[in-house]
């Protein structure tokens, strides 16, 4: 919030005002007032000038803060450690379903969180990292989901299943026993069915398996600015029942080239071994 101070003239019948961003006008020692407006009279209220004003920007800041209020949640306060080592697949879970009483946001901060199983994304929940955009040069800044499970099993429940009207926005998944001269099938990293889900600004850095879309009944999924090397499938739509949009998808083996995740160019023939592979079984 911006003021600007100005002190009431000797006489006047109120001397002084607050404005809050338009939220109240007191009397006080002192007026602050936003674009020199006053909106309505209160002197007649003897109000504590300092009580009101803490009051006023409280709740303006916790109207302006992505984790306040009821249906925001920190991750954190269910038990995530965002540590690389400590398995947050529960801790995770536990804060998807509390938002999933009555739909609401799970922010997931900067951090490394190792998933060694399945996440469920409930109706209208939206599972939120610290991403806005692709991170390659840099590929484990941010947030981070370390995923370990469904390996050799490409049936087992994705690493994220979303359904009805749910999200999973801004952050990177790797795959760290996955390696470039010696890859191994994995499950599906999303798995999306029913109505208006979306996938957006997220990395994959080694998926198998990208996102797939049905068999189940689908509809106006929206995949947007997601970016990767996928190993095997990048994105299968099937049973689609209303048009999905699928924006700014850019699939390449550059995305695991870092050696800060052991990519194709940290082993001396993984880029070669790599390259053949794709042209072998990369299907799209």
């Amino acid at each position: 919030m911006e003021f600007n101070i100005h002190e009431g003239r000797e006489g006047d019948s109120c001397p002084s005002w607050i404005i809050c961003d338009g939220l109240a006008v007191i009397h006080a020692p002192f007026a602050i007032v936003e674009s020199e407006r006053v909106i309505f009279d209160m002197c007649r209220f003897r109000i504590p000038t300092v009580l009101l004003c803490l009051s006023l920007g409280l709740a303006a800041a916790m109207a302006q803060s992505p984790t306040a209020g009821k249906d925001h949640f920190e991750a954190a306060a269910f038990g995530t450690k965002a540590d690389g080592k400590s398995d947050d697949t529960a801790a995770i879970q536990k804060a998807l379903d509390a938002a999933g009483k009555r739909g609401g946001v799970v922010r997931l901060p900067a951090g490394h969180y190792l998933v060694a199983g399945s996440l469920k994304v409930p109706v209208g929940v939206s599972l939120v990292g610290s991403h806005q955009a692709p991170v390659s040069r840099e590929p484990l800044v941010g947030t981070v989901v370390l995923a370990t499970g469904g390996r050799d099993n490409e049936d087992a429940p994705a690493l994220f299943e979303l359904g009805d009207s749910s999200a999973v926005l801004g952050l990177t998944v790797f795959y760290p026993d996955q390696k470039p001269d010696h890859v191994r099938p994995y499950a599906w990293t999303f798995h999306l069915q029913g109505s208006d889900n979306t996938v957006e600004n997220v990395t994959l850095i080694n998926a198998y398996n990208g996102i797939k879309i049905g068999p189940e009944y689908n509809q106006r999924h929206r995949i947007r600015s997601v970016v990767g090397c996928v190993l095997r499938r990048g994105i299968w739509v099937d049973n689609c029942y209303d048009i999905g949009r699928i924006e700014n998808v850019h699939w390449s083996s550059d995305w695991w080239s870092s050696k800060q995740v052991g990519g194709w160019d940290n082993t001396p023939v993984g880029g070669g071994r790599l390259d053949e592979y794709l042209w072998k079984h990369l299907v799209g």
